[in-house]
C-alpha cells in the first residue's frame, strides 16, 4: 500500500502540471495562415505586419514577417488588439482590424487579388512613354584601316 506521502507527492505532482497548463494556455496567443491568389496559387514573400494597439489606437508594438515557400506563416502573440496589413508585389494590399483571445490561434488565410489596372498605380500612370527617332534603317560603315 502507498504512503501518504507519496500519495500526496502524486497528487501535488498532477495539480502543477495541471496548472501549469492552464497558465500555458490562458497566455499563449497568435495567428496563422496561408496567403494565396485568386486561382489557389500560394504566395511565397508576402509580407505581413502587424502592430499592437492600446485602447486608444495608439502603437504599442510592431513586428513583420514573411509568408514561407508555401504561402504560410506562423506568429506568437499577447492577447490584445491588432492592425494588421498584407502587401506583395503585384497584389492589392489587404488591411485588417484583429482582437486576439487569450488561448486563441487565430486562422488568418487570405486571398490576394492581383494589382493590374493603371488606376491600381495611380503614381505609375503615365509614367511610361512612347517615342519615335528617325534612326535610319540602315546605318552607313566604313571599315577602319589598320596601323601599319
Amino acid at each position: 500500500m502507498m504512503s501518504s506521502i507519496k500519495i500526496c507527492r502524486i497528487g501535488c505532482f498532477l495539480l502543477l502540471a495541471v496548472l501549469s497548463g492552464y497558465v500555458f494556455a490562458e497566455t499563449s496567443a497568435g495567428i496563422k495562415g496561408t496567403v494565396s491568389d485568386m486561382t489557389g496559387a500560394v504566395i511565397p514573400g508576402a509580407e505581413i505586419v502587424i502592430c499592437r494597439v492600446g485602447e486608444a489606437g495608439e502603437p504599442i508594438a510592431k513586428k513583420k514577417i514573411v509568408t514561407d515557400s508555401d504561402g504560410h506563416f506562423s506568429l506568437d502573440l499577447s492577447p490584445g488588439q491588432y492592425h494588421l496589413v498584407l502587401t506583395r508585389l503585384g497584389f492589392k494590399q489587404i488591411t485588417e482590424e484583429l482582437k486576439i483571445r487569450s488561448g486563441e490561434r487565430l486562422e488568418f488565410s487570405k486571398t490576394m487579388e492581383v494589382q493590374a489596372t493603371p488606376d491600381d498605380f495611380p503614381d505609375l500612370a503615365g509614367a511610361i512613354q512612347t517615342t519615335t527617332s528617325d534612326v535610319p534603317d540602315q546605318i552607313p560603315f566604313s571599315p577602319r584601316k589598320k596601323k601599319k
